[in-house]
């Protein structure tokens, strides 16, 4: 049965006598029926009744199958709790199957989730799986390329070699759909290198691929990629259409990362042309949805670690069973030696005992550890942008009753991503732990210190007069310029922009406190970079 030809395959099935199935045939049949509902109902109870059909199939074909769709589903709806428990009960049940070809469609659906949730380096394993099993066709072989080029360019560990041999497999194994995928994505990675001759190159064949697709995720990547090109190539006016463009096509609003790269490309386009108004709209959109992409990457971290402690839980409960299970017959087996009997049992309560204890202790301290991850930045140990959000809300209203000043100050390290491209991003990821030492170094004890995202930084703080946070800023932008880099083992300059507003200029408004900095911000960096610009209400009408 044919499951890409959808109409076909619901009339070969209805025509089935579902009483004359049994085993296997029968698992796959109730899959079928509720896999074919799946354009007709909404996706909620959709995933219910795939739920209630998983606890129910035993371990075989049918349910990896089905568990393969239901993670896709828990993903598209957030049920995150759900989809990394369920992650983990997948990964269980493909160490204990021995057919290859069950096994590839397993990785498969695996490498599906862990991509969509971010977890690259268990993405790439899959990957490797695929690649080195002789069953693989090349069909799944296109499609592991593909991710994994996908995967790469996300972190800048992309190659054109990577593109080109995805694009090569694709067009052996006829697929359509991930031949032009990585068009797109080739693109996208000729743009961020500034390739922009290659660009051109490959621009006309990207285009009618993904018009013949008529996929609108797949459209609003190009036009972004699109808009970036013009963008870096001075053709100001087709880049702020493509842009918009790129936009409107995210009418399911499924597209976030793609409509604040379009944000973005739209600030520095009314900057450049001092419409500081349309800049200050387009900036209230971008951090809204990047308060929206942080928030939604706490709750998959957050879920995740849960699944996991949920597993080493349920195999610490067994390892204790099993313990007991055997103090139990040794009991029964010396039940005529009073004595050795009561040492036994004694034993086995002080061991359950210290067991528990020992449990409980680690139960504690796994909680207070997610706890911490939930709020903290995982590269720098700074609060990550939901949890200072919180904080800083929290922080505002005291001040705002007891009338003492608050200031914001946002900083953005300066040609970072040449250095990610020029050094790696361990070199990267060394300067950003040094940049929030540096930080907290100079920042007040009763200040509070953020990673927003990226490159950028923020700090809050109270009880400093607008004069008194330019200094501040001030002495953090010459302490961030001290960093000595050739301690990574290579030499560069570190360096920042930072934008200040206070209270006494905005309000005790977070949301404006957020975007009069921005707009410094803005400024320090489109005259000069490395300086301290402070917000005025003048930015807002003149440069």
């Amino acid at each position: 049965m044919a499951l890409s030809d959808w109409d076909t395959a619901k009339v070969l099935l209805a025509d089935l006598d579902e009483k004359q199935l049994s085993g296997s045939d029968r698992d796959f049949y109730d899959y079928l029926s509720i896999y074919f509902t799946t354009k007709d109902i909404p996706f909620e109870t959709l995933s219910e009744n795939y739920k209630r059909l998983y606890d129910k199939l035993p371990p075989g074909e049918a349910r990896i199958k089905l568990a393969k769709s239901l993670l896709s589903l828990s993903a598209h709806l957030s049920e995150w709790d759900y989809a990394f428990a369920l992650s983990k009960d997948v990964e269980q049940q493909l160490e204990t199957i021995d057919d290859p070809n069950l096994l590839a469609a397993g990785w498969k659906g695996m490498l599906v989730f862990y991509n969509t949730a971010g977890l690259r380096q268990q993405g790439e394993s899959m990957v490797k799986k695929i690649l080195n099993s002789t069953v693989a066709d090349s069909k799944l072989r296109c499609f592991a390329r593909t991710m994994r080029a996908e995967m790469n360019l996300e972190v800048n560990k992309a190659t054109e070699l990577q593109f080109n041999d995805a694009i090569d497999n694709c067009k052996r194994a006829g697929e359509t759909f991930f031949i032009a995928f990585n068009f797109v994505h080739l693109l996208d990675f000729y743009v961020t290198t500034a390739e922009y001759n290659k660009a051109r190159i490959i621009e006309r064949e990207a285009q009618w691929r993904v018009d013949e697709l008529k996929f609108a995720p797949l459209s609003g990547s190009f036009l972004l990629s699109q808009a970036e090109m013009r963008l870096g190539e001075n053709r100001i006016d087709e880049a702020e259409a493509l842009a918009i463009q790129s936009i409107n096509s995210n009418s399911q609003g499924e597209y976030k990362q793609g409509v604040k790269g379009a944000y973005r490309i739209l600030i520095d386009i009314y900057q450049g042309r001092k419409d500081y108004e349309k800049a200050y709209q387009y900036l209230l959109l971008k951090q809204e949805i990047e308060a929206l992409l942080t928030s939604e990457q706490s709750i998959r971290e957050l879920a995740y670690q849960k699944a996991t402690f949920d597993v080493k839980a349920k195999e610490n409960e067994i390892l204790l069973l099993d313990k007991q299970n055997k103090l139990l017959q040794a009991e029964a087996l010396y039940s005529g030696q009073k004595m050795k009997t009561t040492m036994l049992a004694l034993a086995m309560v002080s061991v359950v005992g210290v067991a528990l204890l020992f449990w409980s202790y680690r139960s504690r301290k796994l909680t207070r550890k997610l706890r911490y991850l939930a709020t903290r930045d995982s590269l720098t140990g700074l609060y990550n942008r939901g949890f200072f959000s919180e904080k800083a809300v929290t922080l505002l209203t005291q001040a705002q009753k007891s009338g003492q000043p608050v200031s914001m100050l946002l900083l953005d390290l300066d040609l970072f991503k040449s250095v990610n491209d020029t050094y790696g991003h361990q070199v990267g990821d060394w300067v950003l732990r040094e940049v929030a030492a540096s930080l907290l170094r100079v920042c007040p004890k009763e200040g509070i210190v953020t990673r927003m995202g990226g490159e950028e930084f923020g700090l809050i703080v109270t009880g400093l007069s607008a004069k008194d946070s330019f200094q501040l800023a001030e002495r953090c932008r010459q302490d961030i310029e001290k960093i000595d880099s050739s301690i990574s083992g290579h030499k560069f300059k570190v360096s920042a922009s930072f934008g200040v507003s206070t209270s006494s200029q905005v309000g005790y408004s977070l949301d404006n406190l957020f975007s009069a900095s921005d707009l410094a911000l803005y400024q320090s960096k489109r005259f000069g970079r490395n300086q301290v610009y402070e917000y005025n209400s003048n930015l807002t009408q003149f440069g």
